[in-house]
């Protein structure tokens, strides 16, 4: 069974408690966390879509060899599914990821 582990930046949260540090990994985390704006633990939802875009269509949606620019791209770039890696997904898989 496979296990997703990276607890070298954490914060735990209430179920009703925000944060604002910017804790993670740029590629993997959320447009809230990079903006320094007020975040519950949703943003791990964005995480886990990251992972799985990754898994199915085998690069990061996001991705640059520079951090900066991984942090323009989630910030205002649109999630595209290009045809030559995910022409075999279904709408369903997409749709999930969405």
């Amino acid at each position: 069974m496979p296990k997703l582990a990276d607890f070298g930046m954490v914060k735990i949260l209430g179920p009703d408690e925000k944060a604002q540090e910017r804790l993670g990994t740029v590629a993997y985390a959320a447009p809230e966390v990079l903006l320094k704006k007020p975040y519950t633990k949703k943003v791990d939802v964005w995480s886990l879509g990251i992972i799985l875009y990754m898994l199915l269509g085998e690069t990061l949606p996001f991705y640059s060899m520079d951090q900066k620019e991984i942090f323009q791209k989630v910030i205002n770039d649109t999630l595209s599914f290009p045809p030559t890696k995910w022409s075999g997904r279904t709408q369903s898989a997409k749709k999930l990821i969405e």
